[in-house]
């Protein structure tokens, strides 16, 4: 299980306000893990079981993150934020796709 709320606001005051607030809501079954980020105008909150596969990865100017099993390709590699901005930011278009069970934001 994952929750997660990514909230896009210039006004940086409002957007940890809201944030803070969902800190406490954003976990609704005990034992679950919660984690945040903020970069630039974007700030992202979430809440995951301890085991599950998260991968985050942010600079001062980017982010990225992937819930769950993001599959490159044939084998069993798994895609890394740090992969997904490469992949997503750093190449020409068109976007890759890829296999898996995975909610992936950048």
């Amino acid at each position: 299980m994952a929750n997660f709320v990514a909230v896009l606001d210039p006004d940086a005051d409002r957007r940890r306000a809201y944030v803070s607030e969902l800190q406490s809501r954003i976990a609704p079954l005990p034992g679950l893990v919660t984690d945040r980020r903020e970069v630039g105008q974007c700030a992202v909150i979430w809440a995951a079981g301890p085991r599950a596969p998260v991968s985050v990865e942010s600079s001062l100017n980017r982010l990225g993150l992937i819930w769950g099993d993001a599959i490159p390709g044939p084998g069993p590699t798994r895609l890394t934020a740090s992969g997904l901005l490469r992949e997503w930011l750093d190449q020409p278009e068109p976007f890759p796709t890829f296999d898996g069970y995975f909610a992936a934001l950048v």
